[in-house]
C-alpha cells in the first residue's frame, strides 16, 4: 500500500468493475431460460439470497483466516504493510471465478466464430446501445422503469459505498467489527432476497418495490439519528432486508417487463440504468458532508433517490396482461 500505487489501484477496479457488470448484464438475462414465467419471482428471489448466503461464507472464510489470527493464514502470511488484509482482494477473485465457472457452461445459441476488429466492436457496441434505448422509449413503461430504477440504485449504491465508512467515523468500528457488521448486514439481506420471493408471487414486483422503498426510508432516517452503537446495529440490520427485495423484485420485473428476444439487450441496458450515474449519489453526499460537517446530513441525500425512485415506480403503468402468470395449458 503506497501513494504510488494509487493509479495502478483505481484501473483494476475500473477493469473489474467492467468485467463484473458485463457478467452481471448476461447472468440476469438467463434468468427467464432457467424458469417458468410464474416461477420467475421465487427463482429469482432464492438465488439472490443464496449468493447474500455464500458472501457470509467468503467473509467467514476471510475473517478466519486472515484477519482474526495473530499470525493470518497459519502463519504464512505476514501482516507487514496489511499484507493480510491485501489477500482478501485475490481471495474474493477466485471465489468469484471458481463459482462463476458452471454458468460458462450455459448457453442459449452457439456464438459466432468470426473474428471482429476490437474498433468495428466498440462501434457495434455503442450503436447497439443507442438502438436499445431508442426500442425501450417506443415501449415506454420499460423505458420509464429503467429511468426510475436509475434513481433508486443509485441510492442503494451510495448506500452500501459508504455505510462501512460511516460506522467507522461515526460509532469508531475497528476492520474487524466492519467485517462482523458486513456479515450480519449480508444475512439480513438475504432473509429480504427469500421475503420477496414470496410477496413477489403475492403482491407483484411493483408492490414490493414500493414497500421496500418507504420502509427502506423510514429506517435509514431513525438509522441516522440514533447515538447508540447497539442500536446502530439493530436498525441497520433491519432497514437491510429492504435492500434485498430491491434487487431481486427489480429484476424480476424486468425480465417479466422484456420482450423475449430483446432480453439480452434490455439487461444490457437494466446494466447501465444502475451504473451511469452512480457517481451522483458519492458526490452528492461528500459535498453535503463537507458543507455541513456532518456524516449524517451527508448520508440522509440518499434519501432523495430513494424518494425520486419511490415517486417514479407510483406513476409507473405496466400493461397487467404482462404481469399476470401464463394460465395452464399456455406455453411457457
Amino acid at each position: 500500500p503506497s501513494t504510488d500505487s494509487i493509479a495502478l489501484a483505481m484501473a483494476l477496479t475500473i477493469i473489474g468493475t467492467i468485467g463484473f457488470e458485463l457478467s452481471g448484464t448476461f447472468y440476469n438475462g438467463y434468468l427467464s431460460l432457467v424458469t417458468k414465467p410464474s416461477e420467475l419471482s421465487r427463482i429469482s428471489g432464492i438465488a439472490w439470497a443464496m449468493g447474500y448466503f455464500a458472501g457470509i461464507g467468503c467473509l467467514i472464510l476471510c475473517l478466519v483466516l486472515l484477519v482474526i489470527p495473530e499470525e493470518p493464514l497459519f502463519g504464512y502470511i505476514s501482516t507487514d504493510n496489511l499484507a493480510h488484509i491485501r489477500l482478501i482482494g485475490p481471495i474474493v477473485g477466485t471465489w468469484y471465478l471458481v463459482f462463476g465457472l458452471p454458468l460458462l457452461t450455459l448457453s442459449e445459441t452457439k456464438g459466432s466464430s468470426a473474428k471482429v476488429h476490437l474498433p468495428t466492436l466498440a462501434k457495434q457496441a455503442y450503436q447497439q446501445m443507442i438502438d436499445s434505448i431508442k426500442k425501450s422509449q417506443k415501449t415506454f413503461y420499460i423505458f420509464h422503469f429503467l429511468i426510475t430504477r436509475m434513481l433508486y440504485t443509485d441510492g442503494i449504491n451510495t448506500l452500501f459505498l459508504f455505510a462501512g465508512i460511516y460506522a467507522a467515523t461515526e460509532f469508531n468500528m475497528g476492520f474487524d467489527e466492519i467485517m462482523y457488521f458486513g456479515i450480519a448486514c449480508n444475512l439480513s439481506a438475504g432473509i429480504g432476497c427469500f421475503l420477496a420471493s414470496i410477496t413477489d408471487s403475492y403482491f407483484g414486483e411493483k408492490n414490493t418495490i414500493n414497500a421496500s422503498l418507504v420502509l427502506l426510508s423510514i429506517f435509514l432516517i431513525i438509522l441516522l439519528n440514533v447515538t447508540s452503537k447497539f442500536y446502530f446495529w439493530i436498525f441497520a440490520v433491519i432497514a437491510t432486508i429492504f435492500i434485498g427485495p430491491l434487487q431481486t423484485s427489480s429484476r424480476s420485473l424486468m425480465a417479466k417487463i422484456c420482450p423475449e428476444e430483446s432480453k439480452g439487450e434490455f439487461f444490457g441496458l437494466y446494466a447501465l440504468s444502475g451504473r451511469v450515474t452512480s457517481f451522483l449519489g458519492p458526490a452528492l453526499l461528500s459535498f453535503v458532508s463537507q458543507q455541513t460537517g456532518s456524516e449524517a446530513y451527508g448520508m440522509a441525500t440518499i434519501l432523495i433517490f430513494l424518494a425520486l425512485g419511490l415517486v417514479g415506480m407510483l406513476y409507473l403503468k405496466i400493461p397487467e396482461a404482462i404481469l399476470l402468470p401464463k394460465a395452464p395449458g399456455q406455453s411457457e
